[in-house]
């Protein structure tokens, strides 16, 4: 579904940054001071998860209040809520955090800045209360997940990269191209790994030595597979600075190569100047971008302006993807690229257009 963007007010990157930490330190130490009982259950440890808790969320909120799209920041205030209920921790110490984060900027910024800021916050409180807060449906746009799934996940938090190859060969050997695999079974696999992290279900460690396993996997079936024939045309496929997930970005590079285009990938959180440097020496057809949060909307909308003032006509098309653009494909007019894609595939198709 698409909503329509409308910006609160013009966003001062400054003043919010520089009010961010202020805001972590006050919340957190109003914490412990409510809730003493906290530092009694989860000792110091608990005092620096409460602190990246609260960065995340102002995070989060900063696109929220920049682009006026304020269902995402409400997505991840429920799942934040989910994370933390499955933890033992009640979900109204998420609620008295946005009131806490709204009198603190009403009180430290009382201009439109602080304005919006805490407009935003009380809208969420509302409806955190009201029991409306539905999961975002990025899910739902994701290529459907093949029943074999189930084992590759578990194949993956375990690290078992022999069992996740034969699964997969299983697949390649009963005429399924490499690009399917990647999307109906090593990405919804990865999915749910997420999922059951969220739930509590699986480890950090875990949820890391699958990615590792998945990544290591999609190179070795890579090398064999036959590719397609070039069509001259050239694509990067760079995550913006601070994106570290990129698995997603190479099954799209993935389905590019397989298809004729030569590829550049440049991987996950490339710095900005770096970017830029490389599309204007390179002048790709296309540039592939992806955001998995919502802080790297900010980061995608910057670059893509430098690109323009430096590369004027000579830019290439710019296609927007990941997580943080998904659900909202709408908000990539608003960053300035030309298309946007929910996976690889469709990204591919985008591209003839």
């Amino acid at each position: 579904m698409k909503s329509t963007p409308h910006k609160l007010i013009d966003f001062n990157i400054d003043d919010y940054q520089r009010l961010r930490q202020g805001a972590i330190e006050t919340v957190s130490k109003r914490f412990y001071e409510t809730y003493p009982e906290l530092l009694d259950s989860f000792g110091a440890r608990g005092v620096e998860a409460t602190k990246e808790d609260i960065g995340f969320t102002l995070d989060f909120l900063r696109p929220a209040v920049e682009f006026g799209f304020i269902k995402p920041f409400n997505d991840y205030l429920s799942w934040l809520c989910e994370v933390l209920s499955t933890r033992g921790v009640s979900s109204q110490l998420v609620e008295n955090m946005l009131d806490w984060l709204a009198e603190f900027f009403e009180a430290q910024s009382p201009n439109d800045l602080g304005n919006a800021i805490s407009r935003t916050l009380k809208s969420s409180i509302k409806t955190l209360k009201s029991n409306k807060t539905t999961p975002s449906n990025i899910d739902q746009l994701m290529p459907q997940a093949w029943p074999e799934t189930v084992e590759l996940e578990q194949a993956l938090i375990c690290g078992n990269l022999k069992q996740a190859k034969r699964i997969i060969d299983h697949q390649i050997k009963s005429g399924k191209s490499l690009l399917d695999v990647e999307l109906h079974l090593i990405q919804p696999a990865l999915y749910q790994v997420g999922r059951d992290w969220q739930q509590n279900k699986v480890t950090v460690a875990q949820e890391h030595l699958a990615t590792s396993t998945a990544i290591v996997l999609m190179a070795q079936e890579f090398g064999q597979v036959e590719l397609g024939e070039s069509n001259g045309k050239r694509v990067i496929c760079a995550c913006v600075e601070g994106n570290k997930h990129a698995v997603g970005l190479r099954i799209v590079a993935d389905a590019f190569e397989l298809n004729g285009w030569d590829v550049m990938f440049l991987g996950p959180d490339l710095p900005s100047k770096e970017l830029i440097q490389q599309v204007s020496k390179s002048l790709p057809d296309m540039l592939c971008l992806s955001a998995s949060m919502p802080e790297h909307l900010p980061v995608a909308k910057a670059a893509i302006l430098e690109i323009h003032k430096a590369l004027g006509n000579k830019a290439p098309a710019i296609m927007l993807g990941g997580l943080a653009v998904n659900a909202f494909s709408a908000i990539s007019d608003e960053i300035g690229a030309n298309l946007t894609a929910s996976d690889a595939e469709k990204a591919l198709t985008a591209s003839l257009k």
